[in-house]
């Protein structure tokens, strides 16, 4: 079962993205064209706009001209650079992953937090309200055990309350994403394509793990260099190795995560979830399984023949429906009638 199954949105694309920026002249910001778009954000300072994708692009060699077309043209503008305040914000598309897939990637997002945030420009991110790191927002962790004790994955992570951390784990059910908002607001067209490359590598190449146990069994065996290359390119595993206090920043969120990783027998947890959606979607397909219903519909006023006619509800159906025993077909906009309920109602 997947997560386009579950929330019934079908969406192609890899990433999108969002970019802030803080202009001091708004007559010179530029107007984008496709893939891009621009909104007013109130929320930041002087003239604030964000712009964005329409929709996902695809993480491949079309990626980094897309975004270089934009941030040539922001160059040239008279913005507010490295504003504490602005950030870039990358939504990774999870339709076609199962709910399992989901939690391990990001599981292995929540263990490499701190380090991550380290390359997003620590002085600015770590801390910052609207991207908390998993330990300073150890209740998200609270809420996706709560949420795991639920029939349908993903449906009690609605609330604010888990949007403004790095990782938005509410963009899962809203979007069909998993939103990394750790980066801080550049127009560096490199930086741009390296990181949200980076935060797609994370949901995809962790499948090769079976669970969030999996996961941490394998880094715990492993180590933290090795683990690294199994998710990351070659480029940014040396960026990140750059830090001397690398194993420190790892090491930190691996005891918050065994409440998470080993909480339950992951592929039980997988076989109840299936089995819970498939009988949802059972009920809520079963008009489609059975015959049309009859129904009785009495017009009100006089008449020919029975008080109530039988007729049939089909999909098609026309306008009008015929009453007693003639030939007559009477709009059914131009006559109030009653219908008769069924004996019972489909799904109850």
């Amino acid at each position: 079962m997947l997560v386009c199954d579950i929330l019934g949105i079908k969406k192609a694309g890899d990433v999108g993205l969002e970019l802030e920026i803080e202009s001091l002249s708004p007559e010179k910001v530029p107007v984008p064209s496709p893939p891009w778009q621009i909104k007013a954000d109130e929320s930041l300072r002087h003239f604030g706009y964000e712009y964005y994708t329409t929709r996902p692009i695809r993480c491949d060699s079309t990626k980094l001209p897309a975004i270089k077309k934009l941030t040539d043209e922001l160059r040239k503008c008279n913005l507010v650079f490295d504003s504490p305040r602005t950030s870039l914000h990358v939504h990774v598309n999870i339709l076609e992953h199962t709910p399992l897939q989901v939690w391990t990637a990001a599981a292995t997002y929540w263990l490499l937090d701190n380090l991550l945030i380290k390359f997003c420009g620590e002085d600015q991110r770590a801390g910052n309200v609207f991207c908390l790191r998993a330990k300073d927002s150890e209740a998200v962790i609270d809420s996706v055990l709560k949420d795991l004790k639920e029939d349908t994955p993903f449906a009690s992570l609605r609330g604010d309350s888990v949007r403004y951390a790095s990782q938005n784990i509410n963009a899962i059910h809203k979007f069909g994403s998993l939103e990394y908002r750790g980066m801080r607001g550049v127009i560096d067209h490199e930086i741009i394509d390296t990181w949200s490359t980076e935060m797609y590598n994370i949901v995809h190449k962790t499948k090769r793990f079976r669970n969030p146990a999996d996961m941490l069994d394998t880094y715990l065996s492993v180590g933290t260099r090795d683990f690294l290359h199994m998710i990351f390119s070659c480029n940014f595993v040396l960026n990140l190795a750059a830090y001397p206090d690398m194993e420190r920043l790892v090491k930190q969120n691996v005891g918050m995560l065994c409440s998470l990783c080993y909480a339950y027998d992951w592929d039980k947890w997988q076989e109840k979830i299936n089995k819970k959606t498939l009988k949802r979607a059972e009920k809520l397909n079963i008009f489609d399984e059975v015959a049309p219903r009859r129904m009785q519909i009495r017009p009100r006023g006089p008449i020919v023949g029975n008080d109530y006619q039988d007729i049939q509800l089909q999909p098609d159906q026309p306008v009008g429906f015929q009453v007693g025993g003639g030939d007559a077909r009477v709009p059914v906009e131009a006559q109030e009638f009653q219908v008769a309920p069924p004996a019972r109602r489909y799904g109850d």
